[in-house]
């Protein structure tokens, strides 16, 4: 999981972290530019949440953050993108991979996924 988050931060690419309580969230790693393998929190300015459904564990979004992060420079000067980030502790972590939202809709439009 280690090399996941720092190839996705050095890579800016999107990583998809599930949490033991069934929460999802997608979006970038912050703070893994370098491997700590006693890392005890990971930081994440999420693009989505959501949750794995009961029973089929399928990919259900709730939140859309993208919106209120691209309008982020507009609340105030004080904001910034980084006011959004969450921090997750690596234990709570049950599953990471690398997420790509083209993909995730091309599975879902051609219905390979129930």
């Amino acid at each position: 999981m280690e090399l996941l988050f720092v190839e996705s931060m050095r890579s800016d690419s999107l990583v998809e972290l599930t949490l033991q309580s069934g929460k999802a969230y997608v979006g970038w790693i912050l703070n893994a530019s370098v491997p700590e393998p006693e890392r005890k929190f990971v930081e994440m300015l999420p693009l989505a949440s959501g949750f794995r459904a009961k029973g089929n564990h399928k990919l259900e979004f709730t939140t859309n953050y993208a919106v209120v992060l691209a309008a982020a420079s507009d609340f105030t000067e004080s904001t910034t993108q980084s006011d959004f980030r969450v921090v997750l502790p690596v234990t709570e972590v049950r599953s990471a991979r690398p997420f790509d939202f083209a993909t995730y809709f091309e599975f879902q439009e051609s219905g390979t996924i129930n």
